[in-house]
């Protein structure tokens, strides 16, 4: 009786500590995934709406970020699998690595969305694409660093299939906390204010991903370590044979590999979507948060899903919840009677998020479950090796949609159709930055120098017919003008280029009394008496305001850039490849899943009891030598 009292003691402290792990390890994931969420996400879009790269720098941008991060991934990844499984510290296998990476990736991403374009027009893309490249990279191997001992910690939390799942969805679940966060700021934040956005998000982020991973440090206790070093421990060479010899993983990392592709386009393209079918404001990010939240509901019964169905059934049901949320977005909008709505695109949205995510959270089980099926071809566990491979997949991914939708954005034209929002965001930021950050007289006269020139260049350029080679002369011309009038004079210091000066006119310079509107004047119209002293002033594109007559007035320019230039082209390129290509795409990492890949339910519990006949039976001859 006291032996069964003393099984069922152990049992409790260890369900106890499990639960304590659970939790903490799970809530740490939250700034993790914001930092992830930042980067892989937003990046680009922070740098199509806030920068002011030519076609030809943003297309090097994303090759070399694609191209070079892959090689480097291709050596950091396993690298750092095999440093992990080699090394041997007090306070365990994983932890040192989760936070150094944590803090590194965190002091890299200020950076990243700090670091701006600077000097003349000609030189500073050429050189931000070089410095952001670099920066890039580094980034990549401190959150791989941190990436590979967070989610290399998962198989030795806990070896019971029940809790691998419990244990994976709620890390999942909270990773979307995070991820939805960032994706709420972006999407009501970002319009109209993007470059003092995107400073606060990094800053944000940085500080959540260090406190929270410092929270699973401390918190978490990893269970113990039990492989034990061999000849090879350390080596590159054991490390590519691990990998290469387990066949299901292998398998299972093309499956991951095309679902996260195709997963990721619509979320890459979706704001360019929604800002071209409806309008350059965050309504829709309202919305989608309160979609988020009920999907987050259904991610958190997946522990009781699996209880009646196998991974292969609930992925395909994945697969029909996705079609039937990919076949709503791609009919919005054709039609009087199906709109383009913030509304209409979420129901499509979240009929999709919910088979995305329980599609994502199979997957991911199926490839945690590779490194007990490497002890059981091997005898040995290998987490930190087996586990680096998810990450790599993860960024071989990250890097496909990146140069996916960079090939997207310039063939469907979609990206010189932003330009025009891109150059109001920058010039807006820069004009309130370097010229009316502090109201007096030399700030009132340098706002009325810019007014005056950037009028009379615009006039002159409004007189030719755009795309004449009178009109590109004098657009030259008038780059030349503005390059010799020296680098303190106001136009030069806020980065004016003649091709956009029609865009800078229109802007509106607001007037304000203790912080509200009392008037509103695009640049084209300003005579100087509207600039006095006495007042504040505010470039602006994106504002609602209440005229002298009570009128409210809506003024969003960058909706009216989408709309002038609203080619069917571009409409269809863009809504096939962020619904049909995905579908097609989930579709065949299902075929591969579903065929190729054994380790199923059965397989895995048949698997982890001759694990464990293998340990006694080890232990036996330990306890007899």
């Amino acid at each position: 009786m006291k032996k069964e009292n003393v099984i069922l003691d152990e049992a409790a402290l260890e369900q106890k500590e499990f639960n304590r792990n659970k939790w903490f390890f799970a809530t740490g994931g939250i700034g993790r995934d914001m930092v992830y969420a930042l980067v892989s996400g937003y990046f680009f879009m922070y740098v199509q709406f806030g920068l002011t790269l030519s076609v030809a720098q943003f297309a090097t941008l994303s090759i070399l970020i694609g191209v070079l991060g892959r090689i480097w991934d291709g050596i950091n990844d396993p690298l750092m699998g095999t440093i992990i499984d080699a090394a041997h510290f007090k306070w365990g296998k994983f932890k040192p690595w989760i936070l150094l990476g944590a803090v590194l990736t965190g002091g890299i991403l200020l950076l990243m969305f700090n670091l701006r374009p600077f000097g003349t027009q000609d030189i500073y893309g050429w050189i931000y694409v070089g410095l952001m490249t670099v920066i890039y990279l580094l980034w990549e191997a401190a959150f791989t660093m941190n990436d590979i001992g967070y989610w290399g910690a998962i198989p030795s939390l806990s070896r019971s299939r029940e809790k691998r799942d419990q244990l994976t969805s709620l890390t999942i679940f909270f990773a979307g906390i995070g991820s939805g966060a960032i994706a709420l700021f972006v999407g009501v934040f970002s319009p109209g204010n993007i470059l003092t956005a995107y400073t606060i998000y990094s800053m944000v982020a940085c500080v959540a991903m260090i406190g929270c991973q410092a929270m699973v440090c401390w918190k978490v206790k990893e269970g113990p370590r039990d492989d034990a070093p061999t000849p090879e421990e350390g080596s590159l060479k054991k490390t590519f044979k691990i990998i290469l010899g387990n066949k299901q993983l292998l398998i299972m990392s093309l499956g991951y590999l095309i679902y996260d592709i195709g997963s990721g386009i619509l979320g890459a393209l979706m704001y360019n979507l929604y800002y071209l079918e409806y309008g350059y404001d965050g309504t829709f990010a309202v919305v989608s948060l309160g979609m988020g939240m009920i999907g987050m509901i259904f991610q958190a019964m997946y522990p009781k899903i699996t209880k009646n169905w196998t991974r292969k059934k609930i992925q395909k049901i994945s697969c029909i919840l996705m079609g039937l949320g990919y076949g709503i977005i791609f009919l919005l909008g054709w039609t009087e009677w199906l709109p383009f709505t913030p509304w209409t695109l979420s129901v499509g949205y979240l009929l999709n998020s919910i088979g995305g995510t329980y599609f994502y959270i199979s997957t991911l089980i199926n490839m945690t479950n590779c490194v007990e099926y490497n002890e059981y071809l091997t005898g040995e566990r290998n987490e930190a090796i087996v586990s680096a491979v998810r990450p790599l997949i993860v960024k071989f991914s990250s890097a496909a949609k990146s140069l996916l939708t960079t090939l997207i954005l310039i063939c469907s034209g979609l990206y010189i159709l932003s330009q025009d929002v891109s150059n109001l965001e920058t010039q807006r930021n820069l004009f309130n930055d370097k010229v009316v950050k502090e109201i007096n007289e030399e700030s009132l006269n340098e706002m009325k120098i810019y007014v005056d020139t950037i009028n009379e260049y615009g006039i002159e350029i409004s007189l030719l017919e755009e795309g004449s080679e009178a009109y590109e002369a004098k657009i030259d011309e008038v780059n030349d003008r503005i390059n010799a009038l020296g680098a303190e004079h106001v136009v030069v210091r806020v980065q004016t280029k003649a091709e956009y000066i029609d865009v800078y006119r229109d802007m509106y310079i607001l007037k304000k009394v203790d912080g509200n509107i009392i008037d509103a004047v695009q640049i084209k119209s300003i005579e100087d008496s509207y600039l006095q002293e006495g007042y504040e002033y505010e470039a602006a594109f994106v504002f609602t305001y209440t005229d002298a007559n009570g009128n409210v007035i809506d003024v969003n320019l960058g909706t009216e850039a989408y709309k002038k230039s609203d080619s069917l082209t571009t409409r269809i390129v863009l809504r096939v490849m962020v619904t049909i290509v995905p579908i097609i795409i989930a579709i065949l990492s299902y075929y591969i899943q579903n065929k190729k890949y054994i380790v199923n339910e059965e397989f895995y519990d048949n698997m982890m009891k001759e694990l464990e006949e293998r340990r006694k039976a080890n232990t036996i001859v330990v306890e007899q030598e």
